[in-house]
């Protein structure tokens, strides 16, 4: 059962194990024509959300290839999305060229502080984790959310909290904790979740990042831009590229480098070609975007020997 505790019973419980996600940041849309303004914008389907439930989604460009992705919540005609704070500028840049046409605003939230809470002694342990058979938990388990008068508590399908609360400190004051952040990142990767930074905006179609399987595109909603590539490849095509996980001796380097196959005979180096890239990172911990088929293959990443495992996703029994 979700736990409707008050943040301030959540905040005792959870002192140590409870991390300032400084990477996040909120976008508000506010005004009437909010929902319909979203629903003709983004892969999830808001029309069907309520309060009490979390949805992930994403913003393409005409060419389906994304310039966000995110979690959405609701609050009466209001909506709040969460993602990267590098993307709040880039995803308002995009929706206002559309929203001149809706009663609507949209703009930058920073009436929430965003803290996660991972169960206890998570936090020590996530660092040491590998995904055991690249197997994540079930996207279908539930997404719950709860608001209460200066917060709103969300639940992830793998076991992790979420907690919003109204912000008591600077950007500064968050921003000096970001290394903090690394068990929820890898907890991320370790549940299959990429997200779009500057560096990848419009890198990816959804289905590359297998946003469908972690229910962030509806397939049953009307138009909304990119929708005709994105269904394209969802009925009339097959995507090519898949999601691995690899945990590597010493730390990656960053998103979008490339990753090299390695040919059974290593001297002849010619033979060796670029089949995707990282896609999300932290520490010896990836998620990469591949083209191969597949489950489990040998490559190298800027000479940086890798085990990838193709990960799979359980579903709803």
């Amino acid at each position: 059962m979700f736990n409707t505790q008050s943040s301030d019973q959540l905040n005792q419980q959870t002192a140590l194990d409870r991390i300032q996600l400084s990477d996040f940041a909120l976008i508000h849309i506010s005004g009437p024509d909010s929902e319909r303004f979203l629903q003709g914008q983004i892969t999830c389907d808001v029309a069907k959300m309520s309060e009490h439930q979390w949805q992930a989604g994403a913003c393409c460009n005409a060419k389906g290839r994304m310039v966000a992705n995110f979690i959405i919540v609701r609050r009466g005609e209001d909506f709040f999305i969460r993602l990267p704070s590098e993307q709040v500028d880039v995803l308002l840049q995009h929706l206002k060229k559309y929203a001149v046409f809706f009663k609507t605003t949209l703009s930058p939230s920073t009436k929430y502080q965003i803290f996660g809470l991972l169960p206890a002694n998570a936090a020590n342990e996530t660092q040491n984790r590998s995904m055991s058979n690249a197997l994540v938990p079930s996207p279908l388990l539930p997404r719950t959310c709860e608001w209460q008068q200066k917060s709103l508590h969300l639940q992830w399908p793998d076991g992790r909290e979420e907690l919003w609360e109204v912000s008591k400190q600077t950007l500064a004051d968050v921003n000096s904790h970001s290394e903090q952040m690394n068990p929820w990142r890898i907890a991320d990767i370790l549940a299959g979740w990429i997200w779009v930074t500057p560096v990848s905006t419009e890198s990816w179609i959804p289905q590359h990042i297998g946003w469908q399987h972690l229910h962030g595109i509806s397939f049953s909603k009307g138009c909304y831009t990119g929708q005709e590539v994105v269904a394209r490849l969802q009925y009339l095509g097959k995507s090519k590229r898949n999601v691995f996980y690899t945990r590597a001796e010493t730390p990656l380097p960053e998103v979008l480098t490339p990753v090299v196959s390695c040919p059974d005979d290593a001297a002849v180096s010619s033979k060796a070609k670029t089949i995707g890239e990282l896609a999300a990172v932290c520490g010896q911990h990836a998620l990469a975007i591949l083209s191969v088929e597949e489950d489990t293959l040998e490559t190298k990443c800027e000479e940086i020997p890798l085990h990838f495992q193709r990960v799979s996703y359980t579903e709803e029994k």
